[in-house]
């Protein structure tokens, strides 16, 4: 009989896909397959996956323990697809932090413990000097046969770099009856009263605009280098400038070539993109962006694809005047990175990489990770965040 202070449920167990589930617990439960076919019940996988888990409670309180870290570590961090950062303030570290709660029910208290109906502060663990807490939302309802999960915000307190992760399924957002700025600010609200040496700040629109401009810029340059790379060898950008030039006013018989050129010149290079391979582009591209400029006006690129962006006219028509206002609303990323140096260019074929979009949202800078849940997930954070480091640094310091 399971522990009655600790029992697995399906609304826990239904935030994992049922083929995760089976082969984890296959990997670490004997004999699961014959005591997963054992159960006479003809409930769901969920509710025949918690039968097992409650019996292997008692059976096998290591192995109880090893599955509740590795489930706790899914559910954490491999299954957001949404992660919003604001800049935390505090004087103490995370093992000061971690002293203050030392006596309370949730410091490392297992995903299978029995809660109260209302309880919301569900699991605090400590991971060097990051803080992990577990909020719960609400229980919500899923497929076609609505059974029941509960909605956990996983919210990482990093005091290493000054910064809170609330972490977001954006199907389950759709799903609860608060909509996704309101579960942003309800635990926000949450973290701003669970200590008092803890203050969050938003940061302004103007500061991650700024930030998604300076990325813009640096992923902008580097593939512009890519693509006059390609160019014909006797040609150089100062004898493109010649050529159009001398065709604009010499056989166009135009009055003002100059007015001109940076057209002919932008839609040239547009030209060597398209019959370039996205492999060319060592490091990565943007596949797209959003920009509005001083008149309001809203330039938004969207490709389903997500192919570079310097194939669209959109691009070359725009660069020069979001280099003018040095703010970017929205941006896209395809990143390929070397896992075991993140400063290197990758190799050939052997690399990993990420598809991103950063935007401003209720005060934080929301990440947005395509292909979620996915392999390396924590991995691919670190190296996003080794992306934007140097921006959230500088930009932090001119608030």
């Amino acid at each position: 009989m399971a522990d009655l202070l600790r029992t697995y449920s399906s609304p826990i167990l239904r935030n994992f896909e049922v083929q995760d589930l089976r082969e984890l617990l296959s990997n670490e439960i004997e004999d699961f397959s014959k005591k997963l076919k054992a159960i006479p019940t003809a409930g769901t996988s969920w509710e025949k996956f918690a039968e097992v888990l409650n019996d292997n409670i008692k059976e096998n309180p290591d192995v109880d323990k090893k599955i509740d870290e590795m489930l706790f570590e899914k559910l954490f961090f491999n299954l957001q697809d949404h992660v919003h950062l604001f800049h935390l303030e505090s004087e103490i570290d995370a093992n000061e932090f971690m002293s203050r709660f030392e006596d309370e029910p949730q410091v490392d208290r297992m995903l299978s413990a029995t809660v109260k109906p209302d309880e919301k502060f569900i699991s605090l663990r400590q991971e060097e000097n990051k803080v992990l807490i577990l909020y719960r939302i609400e229980t919500i309802k899923l497929g076609d046969s609505e059974q029941k999960s509960i909605f956990y915000v996983p919210c990482l307190l990093d005091f290493d770099n000054s910064l809170l992760q609330i972490r977001l399924r954006k199907h389950y957002v759709s799903k609860s009856i608060p909509n996704h700025n309101t579960v942003l600010q309800t635990v926000k609200a949450f973290i701003n009263n669970i200590d008092g040496d803890l203050s969050l700040n938003d940061y302004t629109e103007t500061t991650i605009h700024s930030l998604v401009y300076s990325i813009f810029k640096e992923e902008s340059e580097k593939a512009e280098i890519v693509i006059k790379e390609h160019m014909d060898e006797n040609l150089t950008e100062e004898a493109v400038d010649n050529k159009i030039l001398s065709f604009l006013e010499n056989d166009l018989k135009m009055a003002d070539p100059e007015l001109y050129s940076d057209r002919v010149k932008s839609a040239f290079y547009q030209d060597l993109s398209l019959h370039l391979d996205s492999k060319m582009f060592y490091n990565g591209f943007i596949f797209a962006f959003t920009f509005l400029d001083k008149n309001f006006i809203q330039s938004k690129t969207r490709n389903p694809k997500r192919d570079p962006i310097y194939n669209s006219k959109v691009y070359w028509n725009l660069k020069d005047l979001i280099h003018e206002y040095k703010e970017v609303s929205e941006l896209s990323c395809f990143w390929k990175f070397d896992e075991n140096d993140f400063s290197k260019l990758p190799e050939k074929e052997t690399f990993d990489f990420v598809e991103v979009s950063l935007r401003e949202r209720v005060g934080s800078i929301e990440i947005h990770y395509y292909n979620s849940p996915s392999t390396k997930r924590r991995l691919k954070e670190d190296y996003v965040h080794y992306r934007i480091s140097k921006y959230l640094f500088e930009e932090t310091l001119s608030e």
